[in-house]
């Protein structure tokens, strides 16, 4: 498990650096990389299913927690993407007003992905 953790974190490296050479901002951590491209902040975490399982194998408690992580946000944001591109939408003002909200969090740094 620590061995996949390190592999990672040396990617989010390598790829902070690769970012770096092409002028966009990148920080990387251990659990993810913060990339920065035209006032937008992307954090980019990958998912290894094998760390998942071992996860499950050393507590049941922290693989649950690392599926809810992994899996939950992408489909909140599949959501609210279906919701602001549906042709019946009667809200022209909702798209704009997720994107703002979204890049108010990021700014702020309260958003975990």
């Amino acid at each position: 498990l620590s061995a996949i953790r390190a592999a990672k974190a040396a990617f989010y490296v390598e790829l902070a650096e690769l970012f770096e050479n092409r002028g966009i901002g990148a920080v990387p951590t251990k659990e993810f990389l913060d990339a920065s491209y035209g006032g937008f902040v992307f954090r980019l975490r990958f998912k290894i299913e094998k760390e998942s399982r071992l996860l499950e194998v050393e507590s049941k408690r922290s693989a649950s927690q690392l599926k809810f992580d992994l899996s939950s946000q992408p489909l909140l944001h599949d959501l609210l993407r279906r919701n602001t591109t549906t042709k019946g939408n009667s809200s022209v003002t909702f798209p704009g007003a997720c994107r703002l909200a979204k890049r108010w969090l990021s700014s702020q740094m309260l958003l975990t992905h």
